[in-house]
Order: C-alpha cells, then sequence, then structure tokens
C-alpha cells in the first residue's frame, strides 16, 4: 500500500521508505548548473570514497556502486530558483521496491541486466564498517560544507512555516487533480490468460480518465464478463 506522488522534476519514478536518504540542493539559479549534475552529486561520491566505497556518476543523472545504482537525481528551474534533488538507497526494502516499480523490459535488456534487483543496491551493504543512518548523513553534510557539522548553521522551521507547508500539501500536493489529472494522453495494456483463454484490456487514458477501453482474447464463452 503505497501512495503515488507527483513531483515537479521530470525524471522517472522512484521508491522511498525509511531506509531512504533524500537530499536537495536550493540555489539561485546559473545556466551554468542546468544538467550540471557532477557537481551536485560530487559530495556524496567523496563522502562514500571516504568509507572506503568507491562510486561513479554514470550516464547523466545515476549514482552506481559496482554498476548498481544506488541514487537518482533530477532538476527543477523556477523563475530565479535552482533546485537539485536527489535519492540514496542507504537501507531500502528493495524487494518492495521492486514490486513498486515497473521498469520497461526493452529499457532493462538495452544495459544487458537482468532485472530490476540486479541493477540495483544498498548503500550499508557496500560499507564495511557498520554504520547508522544518521551518521551517514553527518558524513555527508559535512562533505557538502567542507567543515565540521558542530560548527554549521541549522535552519529550523517555524510552526507558520509547517502550517503553510501543511496546508500547501493539503490544497495541491495530495489532490487528485495533481497526482493524475495532468498526466498526459497514453495508452495501457493488461493481458492475463485464464482457464478459457487469454483475456486483454487496452485502455486509452486522458487526464486521468479512462476515455475508451477494448477488450480482446481468444477465449470462447457465452457468460457474462463478470464471472
Amino acid at each position: 500500500n503505497i501512495n503515488v506522488v507527483r513531483r515537479n522534476s521530470g525524471g522517472g519514478a522512484v521508491y522511498h521508505d525509511l531506509g531512504n536518504i533524500n537530499f536537495t540542493f536550493i540555489t539561485k539559479y546559473d545556466e551554468k548548473h542546468l544538467l550540471d549534475f557532477k557537481t551536485f552529486t560530487n559530495p556524496v561520491v567523496y563522502s562514500l570514497g571516504k568509507l572506503n566505497v568507491k562510486a561513479e556518476l554514470s550516464g547523466r543523472n545515476d549514482i552506481l556502486i559496482d554498476g548498481r545504482k544506488i541514487s537518482g537525481n533530477s532538476q527543477h528551474i523556477y523563475k530565479d530558483r535552482f533546485l537539485h534533488h536527489g535519492t540514496l538507497l542507504f537501507n531500502s526494502e528493495l524487494e518492495n521496491l521492486v514490486k513498486a516499480l515497473n521498469v520497461d523490459n526493452d529499457k532493462i535488456l538495452s544495459k544487458g541486466i537482468e532485472s530490476i534487483k540486479s541493477r540495483v543496491t544498498n548503500i550499508k551493504e557496500h560499507v564495511k564498517e557498520d554504520i547508522f543512518m544518521e551518521e551517514f548523513k553527518e558524513i555527508l553534510i559535512e562533505n557538502i560544507f567542507m567543515r565540521n557539522k558542530s560548527s554549521l548553521k541549522e535552519y529550523n522551521l517555524t510552526s507558520d512555516h509547517i502550517n503553510d507547508i501543511e496546508k500547501l500539501m493539503k490544497e495541491k500536493y495530495m489532490t487528485w487533480q495533481w497526482n493524475y489529472g495532468e498526466s498526459p494522453e497514453f495508452n495501457y495494456r493488461n493481458s492475463k490468460r485464464f482457464q478459457g483463454g487469454k483475456f486483454e484490456v487496452l485502455l486509452n487514458i486522458v487526464e486521468g480518465h479512462i476515455n475508451e477501453c477494448k477488450i480482446y482474447g481468444d477465449f470462447l464463452g457465452l457468460m457474462d464478463v463478470s464471472e
């Protein structure tokens, strides 16, 4: 039972649980930062290096350990502000991740990968000494700012800020219109083989609603579809 939430930035779906770390940089927009993933992922790669874990930025926006993904990153521009954010699989339930994300088989085969699970890994599996998430967060923060965490100024949200955030969440980000209603038109196909034959459904989805439905199959029968 996983909630689906749409985000402002582009890219594919990501899986979140309590074993996943999310990081965000927000700064003034500078054209040189556009599609510059290296600047913002370097602190993560460096932090892992301090733990004797060799990681690398691969492709445009993934961080890999031994060829397996631990982080996906995305960016968003709004007026004069620039946002870069990413995920870090620290100790996530990878079985749930595999069940939650359906990746096109063509994409997996084109990369020579057997399955989604073989493509991802947790950071904790590659760190020799036992380390907790909070400890890794501290190492990450210190390597972002290149200063001891105790010397950093921490900004705490006020109750007014939290109320404004919760109001925005309820009025926009939790609404059906935001999460589904603005989806581009697409077609969905699913099939299943029953005792009587193969049953296939094709749907045309427009603005989150079923616009057209077609049913195909090699079954023969006079009974109602519900039976």
